[in-house]
């Protein structure tokens, strides 16, 4: 299993993207002089947030300054993609390009909340170019000649590399390919080993969908998002238990990437132990061998 505890993607850090700011057709900048009706939004292309208007009318004082009527709602279509601690996606017209200087050697990649029908991604120094990977993430689940002829097409919703040059200086270049492009969450760092998933690992979810009763017994069912998470047990080395205590440490309270089979995108497992997510328990203790640690972990999407 392996950690990818991500850099902050900042203006600095963000090259160019082929996503405009505001979207057209999707988002409108706040201006002081609209009538707002409640629940209309709109955004702050300076500081890259959207807001929803709480009450209807007009004010002249912007939205980060006014809790009163407007509530801030998250990243911007632009944005999305590199706010970790949001579940939202950036959605807009394919294809799409985004290209990060990280300014740090980088080794690793994982992106989530994916539909696109395959990736590029490009490693460049000037004009020298030390990596170049096509992902295609358009697939096909066959187990029978009906799947084959008839099933439908659908979309690799996340994946992770592992093997990206650490050269210094280097310019990440990611291309989406597809009509509609949605992009969660974009993470990009060196790797940790956090040791090998054992066979009694489990993925579960919660639902938040609650279900009603009048006084006749008559149920009404509200609709709510699952929420996925994964209980792993973890032998590592006990050479590794120093960093694993540090991982621990950085990521508390943080969004990362949990990998659970690390980058096996052929593993049936893969994305049922692929959690952007917090962790909720992360216990260290020796394995029943003398030189192995076993570690307890419960990650929680975020």
């Amino acid at each position: 299993m392996k950690n990818i505890n991500s850099i902050v993607v900042t203006e600095a850090l963000l090259t160019s993207s082929t996503i405009a700011e505001p979207l057209a057709g999707v988002e409108t900048e706040w201006n002081g002089g609209t009538n707002y009706a409640k629940g209309q939004e709109c955004v702050r292309a300076a500081l890259h947030r959207k807001f929803t208007r709480l009450i209807a009318g007009t004010t002249a004082t912007a939205p980060e300054l006014d809790g009163v009527n407007w509530k801030d709602t998250g990243s911007t279509m632009k944005w999305a993609m590199f706010d970790l601690n949001s579940s939202q996606q950036s959605v807009a017209a394919g294809p799409q390009t985004v290209v990060i200087t990280p300014g740090k050697r980088c080794t690793s990649i994982g992106i989530t909340g994916l539909q696109a029908s395959k990736v590029r991604l490009q490693v460049d120094v000037g004009a020298t170019n030390y990596y170049d990977k096509e992902i295609k993430t358009s697939v096909r689940r066959t187990m029978n000649w009906t799947d084959y002829l008839l099933g439908g097409f659908r979309y690799l919703k996340g994946f992770v590399r592992f093997n990206l040059p650490p050269v210094t200086g280097a310019k990440l270049t990611i291309t989406f390919t597809g009509t509609t492009i949605k992009v969660g969450r974009i993470f990009i760092g060196t790797s940790v080993d956090c040791g090998m998933v054992e066979r009694d690992a489990s993925g579960d979810v919660t639902d938040y969908s609650k279900a009603t009763r009048d006084d006749y017994g008559t149920a009404t069912l509200v609709p709510r998002p699952i929420v996925p998470k994964a209980i792993l047990v973890l032998k590592a080395k006990s050479v590794q238990v120093d960093k694993l205590r540090d991982l621990r440490e950085d990521t508390a309270g943080k969004v990362s990437l949990w990998c659970g089979m690390d980058d096996d995108l052929t593993s049936d497992w893969f994305n049922l132990f692929l959690i952007p997510g917090k962790w909720n328990r992360f216990v260290i203790g020796p394995h029943a061998a003398v030189k192995s640690a076993r570690v307890n972990l419960e990650i929680e999407e975020v």
